[in-house]
């Protein structure tokens, strides 16, 4: 529930924002989890189609814990890392896909979790305020 309010200020906060930035988002789905799993990964595309730089400042969701990371490779080994915020400048794009920059979802309930389903996001851009997207549930990430 305090994810829930937290998520319902910012939303508030970032709609009083006008700005030249203008975010579009594309194919986002979120990885079926196996049932002993306790997280799973969301990916997708944000394009940035405005004439400035914005700035995601964070992402949530009413449904899952949600946090924005980035894998990034130490030493020959993978480490998730969490990242509060990331610019995308005017006319590019950040890609979510596996070993690169993703969604990481926590604390999903499997009777909420089904094939097919939908899990909305919320992702909160310091000039183009919130942006709201629906990831579909899938089992195998063709993309």
């Amino acid at each position: 529930m305090k994810l829930f309010k937290l998520c319902l200020v910012l939303v508030l906060i970032s709609l009083s924002f006008i700005s030249n930035a203008e975010i579009v988002t594309e194919n986002f789905r979120v990885m079926m989890a196996p049932k002993i799993a306790k997280n799973t990964a969301g990916y997708g595309v944000i394009k940035n189609t405005g004439s400035e730089a914005d700035t995601l400042n964070s992402v949530c969701s009413d449904t899952v814990d949600v946090m924005f990371h980035k894998t990034e490779i130490r030493s020959g080994m993978a480490k998730m890392v969490h990242l509060s915020d990331v610019v995308i400048k005017a006319g590019q794009e950040l890609v979510l896909e596996a070993m690169s920059y993703h969604l990481m979802l926590f604390d999903f309930h499997s009777a909420e979790f089904k094939e097919g389903g939908k899990i909305t996001f919320f992702l909160n851009f310091k000039k183009a305020g919130v942006v709201k997207v629906e990831a579909s549930i899938i089992t195998t990430d063709s993309s």
